[in-house]
């Protein structure tokens, strides 16, 4: 019995030890790094901490992206990102814009392309009045920066299904507090925050 297992051995491939070993060092790395950012949260990674759905990913991202350049500014509905209200109409009855055909539907659309429209305009006047001194280039990196986020914000808010569900969870979440006015910057910071850290969870 021996002398044939030590026989199969003998005759295994050259190649298949190797393999086998490079496999399983492998497959613990990737357990390594799973465990290690599997105790990460939202706030440091951009991601959900649990599985989710697509929509949810983006928006997450973007947010916390946001939180990054002020972290402390209160988080907002992204639609302020473009100026806009998502607690007036037609984004308030979202359940009227969520596909073509439907009442709201190109109104909101338009809405957002026309809003992004004006921001990028504005971004251009600015960046034309700067001087071209060193201040003025690292401006406009940042500006780059703010170009893209707000190019991502209104593409999740033209695309219906992210759109109709973000105004369906996160937009009460971030708008709702009837005391809101009175909260102090710092209250509404972490009043805030703390809705967007369920939300992204």
């Amino acid at each position: 019995m021996q002398e044939g297992f030590r026989y199969r051995m003998r005759e295994r491939p050259p190649y298949v030890l190797p393999t086998l070993a490079i496999l399983t060092i492998s497959l613990i790395l990737t357990y390594i790094v799973y465990s290690s950012q599997n105790g990460n949260t939202w706030l440091e990674t951009g991601y959900p901490t649990k599985k989710t759905e697509g929509w949810r990913i983006r928006v997450c991202k973007i947010h916390q992206e946001i939180f990054i350049r002020d972290p402390y500014l209160p988080p907002k509905p992204l639609h302020a990102i473009l100026n806009i209200d998502a607690t007036k109409e037609p984004f308030k009855s979202f359940e009227h814009s969520s596909h073509a055909g439907q009442r709201n539907h190109k109104a909101v659309r338009q809405i957002i392309a026309e809003a992004l429209h004006q921001q990028l305009l504005l971004i251009s006047r600015r960046r034309n009045l700067e001087q071209k001194d060193d201040a003025g280039k690292e401006m406009g990196e940042n500006y780059e920066d703010w170009v893209s986020l707000m190019e991502r914000v209104a593409a999740v808010l033209l695309d219906d299904d992210p759109r109709n569900n973000y105004q369906r969870h996160f937009v009460p979440a971030l708008t709702g507090g009837v005391w809101d006015f009175m909260s102090s910057e710092a209250s509404l910071l972490e009043t805030k925050l703390e809705q967007l850290k369920k939300l992204c969870a």
